[in-house]
């Protein structure tokens, strides 16, 4: 059976400007004790390359160490999925917060022993996107 995209993606709109999300995101990635590897403004990366981009895009990269050492331990694989990204974009002069589900990403790898795993980041990552809506 296919997944739809409702069970693959959460996307929830922003009242803050996509920077303002990006910032939103960063707190409340350490208030989950989450750490923030990297941001990337694809905009910004695709104008370097000469290729010119209407909608602001940034990409929020999450990590927490010891639930990745966790699934790492059943699956090095899953190291190609790693780390969790939260894509901030803007569209039509909103803001929208994305990003794969974990139990979704995981459920790839079939290893049923780190579905707690999936489960908890899902939640916490959850509640980051809601934490930068306003």
């Amino acid at each position: 059976m296919q997944n739809t995209t409702q069970e693959i993606l959460l996307t929830i709109e922003s009242e803050l400007s996509p920077a303002e999300a990006v910032a939103a995101l960063e707190l409340a990635a350490a208030q989950e004790g989450f750490g923030v590897i990297a941001v990337h403004d694809v905009r910004q990366t695709m104008a370097n390359k000469g290729v010119e981009f209407p909608e602001e895009v940034h990409v929020v990269e999450v990590c927490q160490p010891h639930h990745a050492a966790r699934v790492l331990g059943a699956k090095l694989e899953v190291s190609a999925a790693l780390p969790c990204r939260i894509g901030v974009f803007s569209r039509a002069g909103r803001t929208h917060l994305t990003m794969i589900r974990p139990k979704a990403m995981l459920g790839m790898f079939h290893i049923p022993e780190v579905a707690d795993v999936a489960e908890e980041v899902e939640v916490a990552m959850t509640r980051m996107l809601e934490r930068a809506r306003t």
